[in-house]
């Protein structure tokens, strides 16, 4: 990713440099040129996004207008006043000089968000000298890295389910949406029949296998349902609570705001007002002598190790958001304990 980062920077910066390349066919569809060679399955995709002729026509969902393919956008923008070709026209062609502004705009934005060192995508750029850029990288680490993947889809799928679970069921907890979303994606329910021995899967015909709670040993699937239903009181009670706490928490937000004659606030300002005020209540920490007591309940186990953190992290989000105390600020960020 880094090395296509690279190369995606040499060309905006050449796009800024002489802004009316936005026309020219070989610059715009050679930008990553380099890289089908060496990747077989890129160049597949390339051209069957690119080259091929879309002849199925597709309408949009909403609009019912006519959706062109990208063969029809390339003979839209780069041969307008060829004759021969059918999605030429004088209007594109007179939106030429308006094309090339565009450009080079859209050029410096784009550099600047790149060249932007609080973006996470920084430290990828060569010109950062960052051992994350390609140009910086060890060889040997390089070498470690093929073959594996390059994104995160299966963590996002993973939060992404959890998220389905919870907008479709309400006031979920997380713990119990995360377990259903992991059942369902790895089908550990899933049982064989004789009636229905394929599932569809991403549009694909797949045989459907025995998922692995039914691969058990059947005392041992009735002692898992014998302790579910024993726990389900104690754990629906915990759930309970929790979301009481939360629904307390949002009440006691709108009151601060009604109080505060900020009803309306949104976003940083509403958050930046609630921890203001958080800060001169008993749940703000001022005293080594706090923490002390904090870290006894967590030996003791009377506080769990994620409920630690949150109070830490919100003591933090005191101090930073509430109070505005940070980088450059006076005073700067500093918790006595």
């Amino acid at each position: 990713m880094s090395h296509a980062l690279d190369t995606f920077r040499e060309k905006l910066m050449e796009l800024k440099a002489t802004p009316q390349k936005i026309l020219e066919e070989d610059f715009i569809m050679e930008w990553f040129a380099d890289y089908h060679h060496k990747l077989p399955p890129f160049e597949e995709y390339y051209q069957n996004l690119y080259q091929v002729d879309n002849e199925v026509t597709i309408i949009a969902r909403q609009s019912k207008s006519k959706v062109l393919s990208y063969s029809d956008l390339r003979q839209a923008l780069f041969y307008p006043d060829d004759e021969t070709n059918k999605r030429s026209s004088a209007t594109n062609k007179a939106t030429d000089d308006r094309v090339i502004k565009l450009a080079k705009v859209a050029a410096i934005a784009l550099l600047d968000e790149l060249h932007n060192e609080a973006k996470a995508t920084w430290k990828y750029l060569s010109v950062s000298i960052l051992e994350y850029s390609w140009a910086h990288c060890p060889a040997k680490v390089k070498a470690a890295l093929l073959g594996l993947t390059a994104t995160i889809d299966y963590c996002e799928s993973a939060l992404g389910g959890v998220t389905q679970v919870i907008k479709n069921g309400g006031r979920v907890n997380i713990a119990g949406a995360a377990a259903q979303s992991d059942t369902s994606c790895n089908g550990y329910l899933d049982k064989k029949s004789k009636k229905k021995k394929y599932k569809t899967k991403g549009g694909k015909k797949i045989e459907k296998k025995e998922g692995l709670f039914h691969s058990l040993n059947e005392k041992l699937r009735d002692a898992i349902i014998q302790v579910a239903i024993e726990d389900a009181p104690q754990t629906r009670s915990e759930n309970n609570a929790a979301l009481e706490k939360q629904r307390q928490a949002c009440l006691k937000k709108e009151e601060i705001l009604k109080h505060k004659r900020l009803d309306k606030a949104t976003g940083e300002l509403s958050d930046s007002i609630c921890y203001y005020s958080m800060y001169y209540s008993d749940a703000c920490i001022k005293d080594v002598k706090e923490v002390t007591k904090l870290l006894k309940k967590y030996n003791q186990d009377k506080i769990t190790n994620t409920g630690m953190e949150q109070i830490l992290k919100e003591n933090i989000r005191m101090h930073t958001k509430g109070c505005g105390w940070g980088k450059g600020s006076t005073p700067d960020f500093h918790i006595s304990w």
